[in-house]
């Protein structure tokens, strides 16, 4: 029997998207794979089942994977733990391994390694390289604008002056569903205000949150969605909800539930 068939590992990660291909290839390997969605699933895990690997997200909705890892270095403590560090900073990555993380790695790695290997070198390549490198992750976190500089050579500055300068891209995680609330004239005097309220009031955001902790919804206030008949507007995704009401936009958010 290969010895790598009798490890049990773990992979904790809120991201089913990100844990069903991850979870495919270390089967393949011949690991015995188990998963959790957040900390606490994985104590329950872990409390029933024997695991020798834990391969754990640092950002996640309630506990954050280095409050788990301190859990586990105190009541599993022959466990070894690997930190993923997609939508952290690195500096997460150095703080795990203090409390006794084994190792850290960058989320979809090889995805972004197959990304710069496709425009390293060639002139004017930044934008587009960065381009598909926020397509793996959807924004593009600050572990990977270091790591396009370390593989390029092109300064960070540099990069993260692109990053900042052109509307496309992104620096924070954005939701599955994109909430688009209409602020032109016509939706400002038809209540827009009531509407942003009533959508963000539905989707428990506070303060300047903009993307829920479940990464299901993010809102964004636009200047005009082109629908000034159908006033106040919201559209999410592709679709145009038009003539809300406070009351109403319960019902429309449900239906990305």
């Amino acid at each position: 029997m290969n010895a790598i068939e009798n490890i049990r590992l773990l992979l904790v990660d809120d991201e089913t998207d990100f844990r069903a291909p991850l979870k495919k290839r270390l089967h393949k390997r011949g690991f015995t794979v188990l998963e959790a969605g957040d900390g606490d699933e994985c104590q329950s895990v872990m409390s029933d089942t024997p695991v020798d690997v834990v391969v754990l997200d640092v950002k996640m909705p309630g506990m954050s994977g280095i409050e788990v890892l301190e859990w586990i270095r105190e009541n599993h403590p022959n466990t070894e733990t690997i930190l993923l560090t997609g939508h952290a900073c690195a500096a997460d990555g150095v703080e795990g391994i203090k409390k006794g993380a084994f190792d850290s790695m960058m989320k979809n790695k090889a995805q972004v390694d197959a990304v710069i290997d496709k425009f390293i070198g060639k002139k004017g390549a930044l934008i587009p390289l960065m381009q598909e490198v926020q397509k793996v992750y959807n924004y593009l976190p600050k572990d990977a604008l270091r790591y396009i500089s370390e593989r390029t050579g092109v300064k960070i500055a540099e990069i993260y002056g692109v990053a900042t300068f052109y509307s496309l891209f992104r620096l924070k995680p954005q939701g599955k569903h994109i909430v688009r609330v209409c602020k032109g004239t016509a939706c400002h005097v038809s209540g827009a205000n009531s509407i942003l309220n009533a959508v963000r009031m539905n989707l428990n955001l506070q303060d300047e949150q903009d993307t829920t902790e479940d990464k299901l919804f993010t809102v964004v206030e636009v200047a005009c969605l082109g629908c000034c008949s159908l006033a106040p507007v919201i559209m999410i995704n592709d679709n145009t909800y038009g003539k809300l009401t406070s009351d109403s936009v319960e019902t429309v958010l449900k239906k990305y539930d």
